[in-house]
């Protein structure tokens, strides 16, 4: 049996954040103000997963994949077959269902379903991790086309069809 209390490692990272001048589109008057964005990192595919698991277990990288691929086959055998699956250390994964609401016993059927997608719950130590508290962040001067060069990203010149207030 699987320990369901896996601790995680103990892990820091550091963001980078850009601030960027945008408009409140939901707002008539649509006034200018400053944001900060998350610059996120590249897409880590299966070859880093493995390469990642292999080295931190020491074990053969085919056999990280093949475990990972017989893994990955469970997951999805047990949620399509309406179960949710507890990962240790990670979260719970499952299907969730909206269905429109019938008035007699006959209309509820499978024609009722509007829509069934996957649900995914982190554990705490995952939203711990994901958290702020584990995580330094760092201002970046972007040089970007078409911006000012001054590190608050400002648009020198409008973008086309933007609005300018004249």
């Amino acid at each position: 049996m699987v320990n369901s209390k896996a601790q995680l490692p103990s892990v820091t990272g550091k963001v980078l954040l850009r601030r960027s001048k945008m408009k409140l589109g939901y707002l008539d008057e649509k006034p200018e103000v400053w944001g900060l964005h998350m610059l996120r990192g590249g897409v880590i595919d299966n070859d880093d997963i493995v390469a990642y698991a292999s080295q931190a277990a020491n074990v053969p990288a085919d056999n990280v994949n093949l475990a990972l691929q017989a893994l990955l086959d469970a997951i999805t055998y047990f949620v399509i077959n309406g179960h949710t699956v507890q990962i240790p250390g990670l979260g719970s994964i499952g299907t969730i269902t909206n269905v429109k609401v019938a008035q007699t016993l006959e209309e509820a059927n499978a024609d009722t379903i509007r829509k069934t997608h996957i649900q995914f719950y982190p554990t705490d130590q995952v939203r711990e991790l994901c958290s702020l508290k584990n995580v330094s962040t760092e201002l970046v001067k972007l040089e970007v086309p078409g911006t000012s060069g001054g590190g608050d990203n400002e648009p020198a010149e409008p973008h086309p069809g933007e609005d300018t207030g004249d």
